[in-house]
């Protein structure tokens, strides 16, 4: 079902945090940490050799690391739904 005034097309929602969602299943700041944790682990897995979800695991304890990336790897192991993964 469509919100007023929104055009059932554009009615999406984002499945981390369940704000618009422009494409796909991620909005704008969740579409954008994903795309960051993925080019990070790109560096991590040749630095260290470890797994995805051991690099979620090491990511997601960092103090530096920031509120939508934690949102999108407690979205990821509470679902163990990666297909955000390739948005």
């Amino acid at each position: 079902m469509s919100e007023p005034g929104v055009p059932k097309q554009q009615n999406k929602k984002c499945v981390v945090c369940g704000s618009y969602s422009e494409e796909g299943l991620l909005c704008f700041k969740h579409r954008t940490a994903t795309k960051s944790l993925t080019e990070g682990y790109k560096y991590w897995k040749e630095a260290f050799n470890i797994s995805f979800n051991e690099y979620l695991k090491e990511v997601r304890k960092r103090p530096e690391t920031g509120v939508w990336v934690k949102e999108v790897i407690d979205y990821i192991v509470a679902s163990n739904d990666l297909s955000i993964i390739s948005e």
